[in-house]
C-alpha cells in the first residue's frame, strides 16, 4: 500500500472515527484536513436543506394565515353589507373589519421575513434565528 506524504507528517485515523477508513490507512495532514472539510461541507449542506425546508414551511404557513384573514375579511364585509347580523357584539366586530386587514398585512410581513430566510439559505448566507 502506498501513501503519498506531502509534508512528511502523517496522521493515523482510528477505525472509530470513520467507517470509510480503517486503522491501516495512513493519511497525510492535508488529506485528513480535506476529508474533514468534505465532511463539514456535507453536514452544512444537510443543515441548509433542513433549514430551507423549515423556513419554506413557515412561508406556507404564513400564506395560509393570509388566505384565512382575507376570507374572514370578505365574510365580515358581506355580513356588514347585507345586515345579516343581529348580535351587537358580532356587528361591532364586523364593522371593524379594518383590523382584519391589518392582521393580513402583518401576516404578509411575517411571510416576507420567512421568505428572506429561505432566500439567504439558497444563496448560502447565514440565517438569523431571531425570527424563530
Amino acid at each position: 500500500m502506498s501513501t503519498s506524504v506531502h509534508s512528511g507528517n502523517t496522521t493515523r485515523l482510528p477505525c472509530d472515527q470513520s467507517a470509510l477508513h480503517t486503522s491501516k490507512h495512513l493519511l497525510t495532514d492535508s488529506e485528513l484536513a480535506l476529508m474533514r472539510v468534505s465532511e463539514a461541507r456535507r453536514k452544512m449542506h444537510q443543515m441548509s436543506i433542513h433549514n430551507r425546508r423549515a423556513w419554506g414551511t413557515a412561508v406556507e404557513f404564513a400564506n395560509s394565515k393570509i388566505k384565512a384573514a382575507e376570507a374572514e375579511t370578505k365574510y365580515f364585509r358581506y355580513l356588514a353589507e347585507t345586515n345579516q347580523v343581529e348580535d351587537a357584539d358580532v356587528m361591532e366586530e364586523v364593522r371593524d373589519a379594518s383590523l382584519l386587514v391589518e392582521k393580513a398585512n402583518a401576516t404578509m410581513l411575517e411571510k416576507r421575513l420567512y421568505q428572506r430566510q429561505v432566500n439567504k439559505i439558497t444563496r448560502g448566507e447565514a440565517v438569523s434565528t431571531s425570527l424563530a
